[in-house]
Order: C-alpha cells, then sequence, then structure tokens
C-alpha cells in the first residue's frame, strides 16, 4: 500500500523573522539625530515669539472643572530653565511652566499668582519650587 496522495499545495511565504529579547542598533549607538535647520550657521538665538510665554510675569488658565461642574482658576509662571551643560547658542533658552493649585476663587488664582511671581524674581528654582508646594498644601489642607 502506497501512502495517501494530497493535492498539490501552492508555495507558501517564508514565516515572518522572530524577534529576539534585543534589536540591533545602529553604529550611532541607536540614537536617532536631530534634524538641525539649515543656514542658521552661528547665528544668535533666535527672539521669543510673539504668542509664547512672558517669562517671570503670573497669568490665570482655566484650571480642572469640578465633579460638579463648577469652574476652578489657576496661576503659572514660566521661568528661565536652569543650564545643564553647555549653552546652546543654537537654540533658544528653554523655560519651565510652574503651577499653582486649582481655587475655585479667580481672586484666591490671582493672589497665587503675585507670590509665585514674586519668587520667580529671586531667581531661585528651590525658592520658587517651596512656594509652589506651600500653596498646594493649603489647598489639600482645606478639602
Amino acid at each position: 500500500p502506497h501512502p495517501p496522495q494530497h493535492p498539490p499545495q501552492p508555495p507558501q511565504p517564508p514565516p515572518p523573522p522572530q524577534r529576539r529579547g534585543s534589536r540591533s542598533r545602529s553604529r550611532s549607538g541607536g540614537r536617532r539625530s536631530r534634524s538641525r535647520s539649515k543656514g542658521r550657521g552661528g547665528a544668535a538665538a533666535p527672539p521669543p515669539a510673539a504668542d509664547g510665554p512672558v517669562v517671570g510675569k503670573y497669568e490665570i488658565e482655566d484650571g480642572a472643572v469640578k465633579a460638579n461642574g463648577t469652574a476652578t482658576w489657576r496661576a503659572l509662571v514660566h521661568v528661565p530653565r536652569p543650564n545643564r551643560g553647555r549653552d546652546r547658542p543654537d537654540m533658544a533658552p528653554g523655560t519651565i511652566c510652574i503651577r499653582g493649585p486649582s481655587r475655585p476663587d479667580k481672586s484666591d488664582a490671582q493672589r497665587d499668582g503675585e507670590e509665585l511671581e514674586e519668587a520667580a524674581k529671586s531667581g531661585d528654582m528651590k525658592v520658587l519650587r517651596e512656594v509652589q508646594q506651600k500653596l498646594t498644601r493649603a489647598q489639600q489642607l482645606m478639602h
């Protein structure tokens, strides 16, 4: 007796390659290079955008809406990012946004903004963070 005959089957595509635990990296160590704009060669940092943040002055933004639908507000202040490493003359200096807690009363948020702005004038990030934490703790104690 002969084994049963099966009809010929079309050729199957090869199975996809199996992935292993680590991916191969390029010679540059796997890091993507950032594209640089052309024609800037050593130019001074570009002026801040007209619609960009005003550094050192507080603003009031809409906060999170409460579960009962009540609107809230909070203060924020943009401050220069502390330098880490070498200066980059081809890049605009970065900023950090420090936000206060959401307040149900807009005048409370404005008082927070005045405190944050005053702390920002000191130029000391540690002082600014301490004021931010003080405001947030005071808000948490009210609930």
